[in-house]
């Protein structure tokens, strides 16, 4: 795919519209993911999608350990 569709794709999507984003409260984070990914019919999704809760839990230990 070349970069000026993949760029076209971008401009023209709204991750609002998306059955996929709609719901998911990461979507402010990511705003609809990887375009390139989205172009290619492939899952847009952003890697801490799918680990939120253990990646937050992680850096609450941390700051925890720091002040401490």
């Amino acid at each position: 795919m070349l970069i000026p569709e993949v760029q076209a794709h971008k401009m023209e999507y709204n991750s609002l519209n998306s059955t996929l984003c709609k719901d998911c409260k990461l979507t402010p984070l990511c705003k609809g993911g990887c375009h390139l990914l989205r172009a290619m019919n492939r899952n847009p999704c952003i890697a801490e999608k799918y680990f939120i809760d253990e990646y937050i839990k992680i850096l609450y230990l941390e700051q925890v350990q720091l002040n401490n």
